[in-house]
């Protein structure tokens, strides 16, 4: 009876723990449901809905989701309880599956696939950009202005006379397709699922959503660029990015950049969308996504700061040396989302608590009840 009794309120807690998180979290599901009802209408107004890619973002959002990532989950916070405090601990066990984890976990699982339904509203408003912006007419100012900015260099020439190693070229490509995706939405799911990121839950998912909508559709509208790789199409000059064109199409491997360059730019010209779909170099998503994530982890310590701030610069690298985009359009996106983060940070109130403080207070009253 005893028994049954506590399994009746330990599921009574959880529901009660979910009830309390789906509701801090309705302004995450309002703007995700308005977005993409704004992507639906948006493309139907332009006579194209053909370019949508909900249904593919749903699709790869079960799997990432609800498979992949809760088994690397699991497996960090193993590896954390037993670095931190040691598997023989009296109450761990009850720590990591009490109501309020369990409660975390799923009600987070259920937002990430929202947040499946707000990447493909994304891509889609991203595919339609060219016919809003008349394709790409903004490629040759930014050209201009990055060979101004530095000193009448081309970076992509002067970053090939530093980093020129095959093996380090070889490393940057899986780096930028293979890690950076792991290490983005890796941070993602663990900062939606896990009460030891409570506290800043809601100011990272509202900047993650800021980077891909203000920096990937809104300042990519306004200036729109397909990038150095596609220069040649968008601006019939084949002269220009011709060297960084041959080096980029001279790279091997699954992961060669030339592989998923073909691949946008076969379904822009045929009019398709897909999984990944849409062309606009500035600002980088990249970069903004990997600044936002050095700003929100570099607070745990000054090693996590500086070993981010060092990962930041190669992915900055990465971008302009594999073709994607043009260097201002790393600058760009790592000053915008540094003063969105402060800002948010200084002048929001409930956006102001620092990483971890939740889990951390909740620490000790675990600890000292398994003693």
């Amino acid at each position: 009876m005893s028994g049954t009794i506590r399994s009746g309120t330990y599921f009574q807690e959880c529901i009660g723990y979910c009830v309390r998180r789906f509701h801090g979290d309705r302004s995450a599901y309002a703007f995700i449901l308005a977005y993409a009802a704004f992507s639906v209408w948006l493309l139907r107004a332009l006579g194209r809905p053909d370019l949508s890619t909900l249904d593919n973002y749903l699709m790869q959002g079960f799997s990432l989701f609800l498979l992949v990532l809760p088994v690397m989950l699991v497996i960090f916070e193993t590896l954390s309880i037993y670095f931190r405090i040691g598997f023989r601990r009296p109450g761990i066990y009850r720590r990591v599956f009490s109501p309020r984890h369990v409660a975390h976990a799923l009600s987070g699982t259920v937002l990430l696939m929202a947040m499946m339904l707000f990447m493909g509203s994304f891509t889609s408003i991203k595919n339609v950009l060219p016919i809003i912006g008349g394709g790409f007419p903004f490629d040759k100012a930014l050209a201009d202005f990055d060979r101004w900015l530095h000193m009448g260099n081309q970076p992509f020439k002067l970053l090939y006379s530093v980093i020129g190693s095959p093996a380090v070229l070889s490393f940057l490509q899986w780096n930028y397709t293979v890690m950076w995706f792991m290490l983005s939405f890796g941070a993602l799911f663990f900062v939606v699922v896990s009460p030891r990121a409570a506290a800043i839950r809601a100011r990272y998912l509202g900047l993650f959503m800021f980077v891909w909508v203000f920096c990937g559709n809104l300042l990519a509208g306004l200036l729109l660029s397909a990038g150095p790789v596609y220069y040649r199409h968008v601006t019939g000059d084949d002269e220009r990015f011709a060297a960084l064109r041959a080096f980029v199409d001279s790279m091997t491997g699954p992961e060669s950049p030339s592989i998923y360059q073909n691949y946008l730019w076969n379904l822009y010209e045929n009019g398709m969308s897909g999984l990944g779909s849409g062309i606009s170099a500035f600002p980088s998503v990249h970069v903004g996504l990997m600044t936002l994530n050095v700003l929100f982890f570099g607070g745990l310590s000054k090693v996590h700061a500086v070993i981010g701030a060092l990962y930041l610069m190669i992915i900055m690298a990465s971008s302009v040396l594999l073709g994607w985009h043009y260097a201002i359009d790393g600058y760009v996106s790592a000053l915008v989302v540094t003063a969105a983060y402060l800002f948010v940070t200084q002048f929001v109130p409930r956006f102001s608590a620092r990483w971890g403080a939740e889990a951390l207070q909740s620490l000790p009253q675990v600890v000292n009840a398994g003693k």
